[in-house]
């Protein structure tokens, strides 16, 4: 993890009473050490558990079958193409469920 690289949370978003899935993105700022250990602060974040990040990343470059969703990792490309499959069809079985 170094400053520049880019975190994603996967969120649940609703709009008009429609609920969809969405990327936030935020590039990383500053990466600091205090008394809770490291801490990322980022674009679009609070600041966040660097250990925590970390291991959501590894957990998902481990488990290719399964998503996390509301928690954060580092973005890679790999990471970017499977979370922006698993969005456009989650978002999209209830379009088609409903034709």
């Amino acid at each position: 993890m170094q400053i520049g690289d880019t975190i994603g949370i996967i969120l649940k978003c609703s709009r008009n009473g429609e609920a969809y899935w969405k990327l936030a993105e935020g590039k990383i700022k500053s990466i600091t050490f205090n008394s809770k250990g490291r801490r990322v602060k980022a674009d679009h974040f609070y600041t966040l558990d660097a250990d925590e990040v970390e291991e959501n990343t590894q957990w998902l470059m481990n488990t290719p079958a399964l998503i996390l969703v509301s928690e954060p990792f580092l973005l890679n490309n790999d990471l970017r193409k499977r979370v922006e499959t698993w969005i456009e069809r989650n978002n999209g079985w209830k379009k088609d469920a409903e034709t």
